[in-house]
């Protein structure tokens, strides 16, 4: 009976099992789900992540870490980096409302919480968003220090423009232990958020000025012709960047971005918060 235990444990279809008890806990699925459910190419990688820790017998503190901060982690391995930050697909899939999900943050960082709740801590933290939570030391406040630490998150699920997802979403990029073609890949991805960032600040400024209408004076009607002009161009630059891409793989995850302000504090990131007050 011993050896059938043993045969059973070492099996990689142990993993495949009982992974999909986690899987199930954590709201997984290869496609977006809500009203297009569009496909989320590399989500398998994040399911595969599972079913090799539970065939690696992975400590379970370690597992929570890599699923929550992943991408924060230090290490000096590329493999491990990149197995860590595709553990954050944990937070990278969490639910994704309507055809502009970029609009609507702050219900996806809802979703993550009350799964973070639910699955880490056995608990029902939703009604906190509202008021103090009424049978658990779950105050208003620390709802909100939750939310501005995955405020500050940026979820790459990856998702293709088309019917039911007019804001799609890019992948991280795994650059691998070459460091020449690393380096490429680093440089172009900058060009790339570059071009990027021109193109929203010029699509703000004509959304602005379109909101005056028949207010808008010669001036600014001339502006948004050139704006318009540009934004084609930008659009066409951008195109031709992705197709020049160096070649890479792919993963679903999250990374940090800038600080994000608040009135009362300042949130830096997953578990470093720095109260300014």
């Amino acid at each position: 009976f011993g050896r059938l235990i043993e045969r059973l444990l070492a099996s990689p279809h142990y993993g495949e099992r009982w992974g999909r008890h986690w899987l199930d806990l954590v709201r997984y699925a290869d496609t977006a789900g809500d009203a297009a459910d569009f496909p989320v190419p590399e989500a398998f990688k994040y399911r595969n992540y599972v079913i090799d820790a539970f065939n690696n017998d992975k400590p379970y503190d370690q597992f929570v870490r890599e699923q929550i901060a992943g991408d924060l982690l230090p290490t000096s391995d590329e493999a491990v980096r990149w197995e860590q930050k595709i553990a954050t697909g944990y937070v990278a899939i969490s639910r994704r409302i309507g055809v502009s999900p970029h609009n609507l943050k702050h219900i996806t960082i809802e979703d993550t919480l009350n799964n973070i709740g639910k699955t880490f801590l056995g608990l029902t933290i939703g009604c906190a968003r509202c008021h103090d939570h009424k049978f658990d030391p779950i105050p208003t406040k620390d709802y909100y220090a939750m939310a501005g630490i995955f405020r500050s998150t940026d979820a790459h699920y990856g998702t293709i423009n088309g019917q039911g997802n007019r804001q799609p979403s890019r992948l991280l990029t795994i650059v691998g232990s070459d460091k020449n073609r690393a380096q490429k890949i680093r440089n172009h991805e900058f060009k790339l958020e570059q071009e990027n960032a021109k193109l929203l600040l010029m699509q703000e400024e004509n959304r602005e000025l379109r909101a005056l209408k028949k207010k808008a004076n010669a001036n600014q009607k001339a502006r948004m012709r050139r704006l318009n002009r540009d934004i084609k161009a930008a659009r066409a630059n951008i195109k031709n960047l992705e197709e020049q891409a160096p070649a890479a793989n792919f993963a679903m995850g999250v990374k940090e971005t800038a600080e994000w302000r608040m009135p009362e504090c300042w949130f830096v990131g997953r578990f470093a918060i720095r109260d300014r007050s």
